[in-house]
This record gives C-alpha cells, sequence and structure tokens, in this order.
C-alpha cells in the first residue's frame, strides 16, 4: 500500500507542510480587500498588502508562526490564520519565537536570550581528564581534546554560536576567535568557551 498524504516525520514531511502553510497564506488565508505576496529576500515570510499598503507579515520558522502588523490586520488576517491552523498556544506582546524571547513595547521590540542561556550548561571541568587525548607532547592547557572533549566543545560552541547570532552580537567576536579551534580543540578551548559563557550569564538580562 502507498501513502498519498504527509506523514509526520517523513522525509518530505518539512517540504509538504511549506507548500501546504504557504499556499494557504496566500490564498484562503487573504481575505477580500488584502493582497499577499512572498517576500523576494525571504520565502518564509508572507508580506499583507491593504489597498497597496504593507499593513502585516506573517514569517514562519518550521512550526512557529509570528505575525506583524496594525490591528485591522491581526482581525482580518490573523483570525483567519487561527481558524485553520489551531496551534497550541498564540501569545502576544511578550512572545517566545525559536528560543528568542519578543517583548513588544510603544517603543519597538526587545530581543532577550536569557530563557536559553537558563536552558544552557557549561562544560563539566571536573571530568576533565576524560576529555584529553593520550600523549605527553603537550602539557597543561595546550593538550590536544580526545573524541569525547572534541564532542563537548562542538556542543557548546554550537550553543554560543546560536546565542550570539539570534541575540546577543556583544558575544560575535569572541565566538567568532573560539571557532577558530574547532580543528584542533585543547584544553585552553574548553576554558575558553565556558568564560564567555559565564559572560553570557552575568549579563542575562541583556536585550537589543
Amino acid at each position: 500500500d502507498r501513502v498519498w498524504i504527509s506523514v509526520y516525520g517523513a522525509d518530505d514531511a518539512p517540504r509538504r507542510w511549506y507548500d501546504k502553510l504557504s499556499k494557504d497564506l496566500l490564498n484562503s488565508c487573504t481575505p477580500k480587500g488584502y493582497t499577499s505576496k512572498l517576500c523576494p529576500l525571504d520565502k518564509c515570510i508572507v508580506n499583507y498588502y491593504r489597498n497597496g499598503t504593507l499593513c502585516g507579515l506573517v514569517k514562519v520558522h518550521v512550526d512557529d508562526v509570528k505575525c506583524y502588523g496594525d490591528q485591522k490586520f491581526f482581525d482580518d488576517v490573523v483570525s483567519l490564520i487561527e481558524k485553520q491552523y489551531p496551534f497550541g498556544t498564540w501569545e502576544q506582546d511578550s512572545i517566545k519565537y525559536v528560543g528568542v524571547n519578543h517583548e513588544y513595547t510603544a517603543h519597538g521590540v526587545k530581543y532577550n536570550m536569557s530563557d536559553f542561556i537558563k536552558k544552557t550548561r557549561p562544560v563539566d571541568l571536573r571530568e576533565l581528564n576524560r576529555y584529553i587525548a593520550p600523549g605527553l607532547e603537550n602539557t597543561g592547557d595546550k593538550r590536544m581534546l580526545n573524541e569525547v572533549g572534541k564532542t563537548q566543545f562542538r556542543a557548546i560552541l554550537g550553543a554560543l554560536q546560536w546565542l550570539a547570532t539570534q541575540g546577543r552580537p556583544d558575544l560575535c567576536g569572541e565566538i567568532g576567535i573560539l571557532s577558530e579551534d574547532l580543528r584542533e580543540p585543547r584544553v585552553e578551548s574548553l576554558k575558553k568557551a565556558n568564560r564567555i559563557f559565564n559572560e553570557a550569564v552575568k549579563t542575562i538580562d541583556a536585550y537589543i
């Protein structure tokens, strides 16, 4: 037997989800008096126009949907999306989107990564001996890491890179330099990563 519909977890599920959602946003979720177009710079954003003027947009990341616009846009367009796609929760004003806290104020939008930082853990250096490659050619912090240690470094580096690119650009410089250690990470690489992470913890309430 063959399955003719998309199945969650199948290889083509993400593509079919995108095709279905984008088709609906451009058609059944575009009420009379509105026109909608895919953003030419990002095909995961649909722009909505009323009387030829941009009045709102819908941004999609996997199964997270984020809507911007004036109140009439929410009344006319977002209400249709809510009816057609009954997501588990809809948040407004203060929301979390792809792991980033968004707070909407009269002066603009604040982005904060505090929840992500709280969930992230530094490398446990008490287990340092488990991470060191055999050999005596280097000593101290110059010791090379074994595969377990490299995995630990890649994990913390990946978390730091996500943190920097999504909401903490003040850390980009240090993390960019740290990324140079990826080819041959050493004990000092783990310590540098933990130091940068501790800086993020100390400034956990920073926002852009």
